[in-house]
């Protein structure tokens, strides 16, 4: 379903969740916080995997106790990495931002690295990154495997059951991997599984999604709309790779999920412009600031034309 025409004087919000693997904040020892109202830069960016889905963010007007506590400090001493790397993978982060009236999230995932930037003092300001991916990447599995022919889709069944991530999948069937013997942490587990079946993975807001290669779906909803009335701003540019386009904030595009572009009213005798049709979304990023004069609130697309063989290696 298309959203309404969007209001362009309406304020914009972002609200910041963080959660703490232990100690928790203050005297009560609790292990969140969600700040909100304050002056927020957000890049999310979701491609599928190798990268999976990435959050930059930098928030002014935190107290300075409170950045102290979320800092995560990545260059250490080799001898205390892996414990210090597996606690500190260990924080979460959760992007929220206003959509229709209420707050959609927009990212979810682990934190890579936060630190504060006394560089722009007086406007000190926060910095994080993040990425869906992190957390798999420290999380070792048990070794094993089965013996001659199993389904792709029973491997990834028992790899997301043992990460605690739901599991969407899609023209899946008859997909077949041979002897397969899993070792290493999850990440790397879904790496291999990916490149040996030659199938398209996402992993984002703690669910694993893929895709045969041919990128078929089974969702039978209406694509959303993409066009000068729903928010598209400009045209679309386009090449023999796909399209790319630009337009306010749409939280309703996700990856590889159809969208229809309509560049250009439809008029009898008209020939469609080459844009016009159904794509398919392989990069996504959005760009959100708030409590900034003139601030962004944008989401940028490239696509493929729905059907094309699955991308990467």
């Amino acid at each position: 379903m298309s959203p309404d025409p969007v209001a362009p004087f309406t304020q914009k919000a972002l609200e910041v969740s963080f959660g703490v693997a232990s100690g928790g904040f203050g005297a009560g020892g609790t292990d969140t916080v969600t700040l909100s109202g304050l002056r927020c830069h957000a890049q999310v960016t979701n491609a599928g995997l190798p990268g999976g889905s990435t959050l930059s963010l930098r928030v002014g007007g935190m107290a300075l106790s409170m950045m102290n506590r979320l800092s995560v400090l990545s260059a250490m001493p080799a001898a205390d990495a892996p414990q210090q790397q597996m606690q500190a993978c260990g924080n979460t982060v959760t992007l929220r931002a206003t959509h229709d009236g209420g707050m959609v999230t927009v990212f979810r995932g682990v934190v890579v690295g936060a630190f504060i930037d006394f560089t722009t003092a007086p406007d000190v300001a926060f910095i994080v990154t993040a990425s869906s991916l992190a957390g798999l990447q420290v999380q070792p599995l048990p070794p094993g495997g089965y013996c001659g022919a199993v389904s792709v889709e029973t491997v990834l069944s028992d790899i997301a059951a043992q990460c605690g991530l739901g599991l969407v999948t899609h023209g899946l069937g008859g997909v077949m991997i041979h002897d397969y013997y899993g070792w290493g942490c999850a990440r790397d587990r879904i790496e291999r599984i990916r490149h040996a079946a030659g199938i398209v993975i996402t992993i984002e807001d703690n669910t694993l999604t893929a895709w045969g290669r041919d990128l078929a779906g089974d969702d039978t909803a209406t694509p959303p709309v993409i066009s000068a009335a729903t928010g598209m701003l400009g045209y679309p540019a386009y090449n023999q790779d796909g399209v790319s386009f630009r337009t306010l904030f749409r939280p309703d595009i996700t990856y590889l999920s159809p969208v229809r572009i309509q560049a250009a009213p439809a008029v009898q005798g008209d020939v469609p412009m080459a844009s016009d049709g159904v794509w398919a979304p392989y990069l996504i990023a959005h760009q959100l600031e708030s409590e900034v004069p003139d601030g962004a609130w944008f989401t940028h697309v490239a696509a493929t034309r729905t059907g094309n063989p699955a991308m990467g290696g």
